[in-house]
């Protein structure tokens, strides 16, 4: 009999279950929403998240079709950081939902952060030689990092080295998107707008300071005036 591991996340923008083998061999559901957010606006309050996310996991969770009573652990991700303090009112519906599951199922129930599931997710196919400590970018809505990690009991402890000092790439997207008159979130939407255009222009990188972080407004700044 297959045992499945049932991953919840219930980030800023986008509702996501996914149910895979305990032994990571094979994804047998992966579902995802991105919530909705009204045209013209630039983000949504927490509680209209908050609220979009609880009517978008029980949709999302009645379309798992193999037999739930075959999970073993719930895993979910709880806050944005493995910080004391971090904390988003989103990521309380994916705890909530994943406790009361676990609880009903009898199965294991584990948290990790937002941040360590975009590191271990990029570390999958070679997680067992890593042994030492790894140099990571993460590149996301809210953060724009550069990271000292290493494997902790359970999950990843991670050091912040630099990053940027005044906006994230995933504000620079935005920002730049609805100025274009993409639908926020505007990352998949640009991307989409990009695969349909031949010439494209190559940005320069940021320069890094001494001190390890690097400033991004001064690109917004510039597309902004185009």
């Amino acid at each position: 009999m297959k045992r499945y591991v049932l991953g919840i996340d219930t980030s800023a923008y986008t509702t996501s279950i996914a149910l895979s083998a305990i032994d990571g061999s094979e994804i047998i559901a992966d579902k995802r929403k991105i919530l909705d957010v009204p045209s013209g606006q630039k983000g949504l309050r927490q509680q209209d998240a908050v609220f979009q996310h609880l009517r978008n996991f029980q949709e999302l969770y009645s379309e798992i079709e193999p037999d739930l009573k075959n999970i073993s652990i719930v895993s979910v991700s709880s806050r944005p950081r493995n910080l004391d303090g971090s904390y988003m009112p989103v990521f309380t519906v994916g705890q909530n939902y994943g406790k009361i599951i676990a609880k009903t199922l009898g199965c294991v129930y584990m948290e990790y952060s937002h941040q360590e599931n975009h590191i271990a997710a990029s570390l999958l196919d070679n997680y067992k030689e890593i042994s030492d400590n790894i140099l990571a970018l993460h590149i996301s809505g809210g953060t724009a990092e550069f990271l000292r990690i290493k494997k902790a009991e359970k999950g990843y402890a991670a050091v912040i080295q630099g990053g940027s000092k005044d906006i994230t790439f995933g504000q620079l997207i935005d920002r730049i998107g609805t100025l274009m008159e993409f639908p926020f979130p505007c990352g998949m939407h640009m991307e989409r707008f990009l695969d349909m255009r031949a010439h494209t222009e190559k940005i320069k990188a940021p320069a890094i300071s001494g001190d390890s972080y690097i400033n991004l407004s001064g690109i917004e700044n510039y597309y902004s005036n185009l």
